[in-house]
């Protein structure tokens, strides 16, 4: 019995520990993919710096100007190094996680993003997959699973020729919440030492399993509610987002109809790419960051990882 309980509350910790890796792995490519942002946008405004300089010297722009584009590249410069902070942070917490080196935990291959699906499973789902699989759950399973079994040995000593029996294969359909409702102890018996030992103890169980399964149902939905915000955040922020080709066409715009290179109109611009990228980045970072929460409440994987097991 209790060997079996051994092995189930091991698989829990494994399961635990896999569920914080995939959260953590998932915030290394996130950080990575923001930091990356952040150095496109900062080699956008140093290479708009020297194109204002290079104006400025022919007469086509100012030196407010030029202060202004580098004012601009000044703030990308020191996002990038907040995005570096952020990315070694998230690189440190799988060194830790698998215990290795910084160095070395950076070299590990770790998965790309998985896409997000247009929607989280609904609560009936996320409930029946937080029964049969949270590890917390599992782990108090196989305890009650014990006791149990222990109040039905102590029952046994008492009654020799009562055949009360150790497992719980007729007892199947008499399950609440996944666990087994077990034998029904006579009052006149609760008060016998070794009976009263083992039914307290499959009393707490039951109490703590139904007070565990309430405080997960309630992260669930918590959880659930906050991916379905963060999944409509995020599609209005990408709806607002121009392609690439957009936007230099609109800069390409811009110097056809002034003649030249309008360095406030560039500057506006720029802001607003700036802006809207640092928005897209941030959404999509809560958005998984949601994901991995309504994982862990759930006690099971959702989003779909390449080769992942």
């Amino acid at each position: 019995m209790r060997a079996s309980q051994a092995l189930v509350e091991s698989a829990g910790v494994e399961r635990m520990e896999y569920l914080s890796l995939r959260g953590e792995l998932l915030a290394v490519v996130l950080r990575t993919d923001a930091l990356e942002a952040s150095r496109e946008l900062l080699s956008a405004a140093e290479t708009s710096v020297e194109a204002a300089k290079t104006a400025a010297a022919a007469g086509a722009a100012t030196k407010l100007d030029v202060g202004l584009l580098e004012l601009e590249a000044a703030g990308q410069r020191a996002e990038v190094a907040e995005a570096e902070v952020e990315r070694v942070r998230a690189a440190h917490a799988v060194a830790e996680r698998i215990g290795m080196s910084l160095p070395d935990a950076a070299a590990v291959h770790s998965p790309g993003v998985p896409p997000l699906p247009d929607a989280p499973p609904g609560l009936e789902e996320l409930r029946r997959l937080a029964i049969e699989q949270h590890p917390r759950l599992a782990k108090l399973r196989a305890e009650y699973i014990v006791a149990e079994r222990e109040l039905r040995l102590e029952m046994a000593k008492r009654y020799p020729d009562l055949s009360v029996g150790l497992g719980f294969s007729d007892e199947v359909e008499n399950q609440k919440l996944g666990l087994p409702l077990g034998i029904e102890i006579p009052l006149y018996d609760r008060n016998q030492p070794g009976i009263a030992r083992a039914y307290a103890r499959r009393c707490q169980l039951r109490q703590e399993f139904e007070s565990l399964v309430i405080e997960i149902y309630g992260r669930i939905e918590a959880s659930r509610a906050r991916v379905v915000g963060a999944g409509r955040h995020l599609r209005a922020v990408e709806a607002q987002r121009l392609p690439a080709e957009e936007v230099q066409r609109l800069a390409k715009q811009m110097r056809d109809e002034a003649g030249g290179l309008d360095m406030l109109r560039f500057l506006e611009v720029f802001r607003a790419t700036r802006r809207v990228r640092s928005q897209t980045v941030q959404a999509r970072i809560e958005a998984y960051e949601a994901w991995a929460e309504l994982e862990d409440a759930a006690g099971s994987p959702l989003l779909l990882f390449d080769n992942a097991p």
